[in-house]
């Protein structure tokens, strides 16, 4: 499984007092894999000092060097650790993202500039309270886009505290004036009455939709940026003021994008767990969301079998009594799909049994929604490892894996004969592991 820690649960875990929970990441290091990004990277960065190195040495401890980063429209993974990662690039700190030319700044503030806020078209200007931030009123009065926002609230906000007091009281008084009149379906947001959402699909849709027409970067991740940033902005997730701060809310963005690749987000901020539990229900991505203390559960939880080889193959057994959720039947064929007790090998938690031209194929799969990545090649190797450690050398002299397997970018997998089962591991996509009945062995004539 890949597990994505938020940067504040790695701070959690340099406590002493949470010693217990390190350790027990630590030896599951050892089956599942734990990442980190760039957007780790940019929240350390707000450390001025080299405090920041220390933390990202103790990150490393646990995610090695599986670095997550973001190439032109998909996730792109590099050896990198943490400190490695860091060196390779000038960072921006603060407010040096409205400047800086570097591809990620000027990513972001081209898809702020497409989004317009001409609050005359929703507010009633002419009567604005008594409450509302005096030297604000020329962003509410006059049309700005969302870039022009930016620059005006990060402008004033250099010379204020890091709490970002101006920044604050405006999202105040826009999530109050949000509620008392009905402006989001002005702005093409349905099912959302100011309140609580009352119809879940149409504000899926139409949240997805409103994003996607103001944006010029098409691309799911400028759009989860958006999107996450969106929900707080517009009131839809109210975070706490602490949190709302620029810098805050396009990071929570760019962890919500990344740990969608993943199986698990554990966070402790509970502005991040709303605003992506919402994110992930409208993308429909199943990655978990936990808090350091349900991780802490689960791990202790896991249970020694699902990483053994042969209690996987012993489900076969028990597939009658496993849940199927999902089946097809014609003629003479038959699919069914059926959900293991747990994920086995740190990947297969599905078993499907196809029915075709008189043949039964058994292949053990991952059924997990998350956004599309391929399969990683340590994920890949561990896989080929385990195998191989249990059924032997296979049926063409292949051993354990060697990365130059993939040098020609067709990989041949590996088989195996077991008895009267044939086993086939393949990669199309996603891991997958066949198995079926074959004719014994013929033995050699013997004179």
């Amino acid at each position: 499984m890949r597990i994505y820690l938020d940067t504040n649960v790695f701070q959690y875990l340099e406590k002493p007092e949470n010693k217990g929970l390190y350790d027990l990441i630590l030896a599951d290091t050892e089956d599942n894999y734990y990442c980190f990004s760039e957007a780790h990277i940019q929240d350390l960065v707000q450390d001025k000092t080299d405090h920041k190195l220390a933390d990202m040495a103790f990150m490393e401890t646990i995610v090695a060097n599986n670095c997550w980063t973001h190439d032109k429209e998909s996730m792109d993974v590099r050896f990198r650790t943490p400190n490695q990662y860091y060196r390779d690039f000038h960072w921006n700190v603060g407010t040096d993202i409205m400047t800086s030319d570097d591809a990620i700044s000027t990513t972001i503030r081209e898809a702020f500039r497409t989004i317009p806020l001409n609050w005359n078209q929703f507010l009633d200007t002419s009567q604005l309270p008594a409450d509302f931030p005096e030297d604000m009123r020329a962003v509410i009065l006059e049309p700005f886009t969302m870039l022009d926002f930016m620059e005006a609230m990060l402008n004033m906000s250099e010379a204020l505290s890091v709490e970002q007091l101006r920044f604050k009281q405006l999202l105040q008084y826009l999530h109050r004036s949000m509620g008392e009149y009905a402006l989001f379906e002005k702005m093409g947001i349905y099912g959302y009455n100011g309140k609580e959402i009352t119809d879940f699909e149409a504000f899926a849709e139409s949240f997805k939709k409103m994003v996607y027409e103001r944006s010029t970067q098409k691309d799911l991740y400028n759009l989860f940026i958006e999107m996450q940033h969106s929900l707080d902005f517009f009131g839809i997730v109210k975070g706490k003021p602490k949190k709302q701060k620029f810098m805050s809310l396009l990071n929570d963005g760019k962890h919500a994008y990344y740990a969608g690749h993943a199986h698990i987000l554990v966070t402790r901020d509970t502005d991040m767990i709303a605003k992506t539990e919402l994110m992930y229900k409208i993308w429909d991505i199943a990655t978990m969301v936990m808090t350091p203390q349900q991780f802490g559960e689960h791990l202790a939880k896991k249970k020694p079998e699902f990483n053994s080889v042969a209690e996987l193959f012993a489900q076969f057994n028990h597939a009658p009594k496993l849940p199927t959720f999902y089946e097809k039947y014609d003629l003479d064929e038959a699919f069914i799909q059926k959900a293991l007790p747990g994920t086995y090998l740190g990947y297969f938690n599905t078993l499907t049994i196809a029915t075709a031209g008189g043949h039964t194929y058994n292949y053990f799969i991952q059924n997990f929604p998350k956004i599309g990545s391929p399969i990683l090649t340590v994920e890949l190797e561990r896989m080929v490892n385990i195998l191989v450690e249990y059924f032997g050398t296979d049926e063409l002299k292949n051993n354990k894996f060697d990365r130059k397997e993939l040098e020609n970018g067709n990989w041949k997998g590996r088989e195996w004969r077991v008895g009267e089962m044939g086993i086939i591991f393949q990669l199309k996509k996603e891991m997958i592991l066949y198995f079926f009945k074959t004719e014994p062995k013929k033995q050699k004539a013997t004179e």
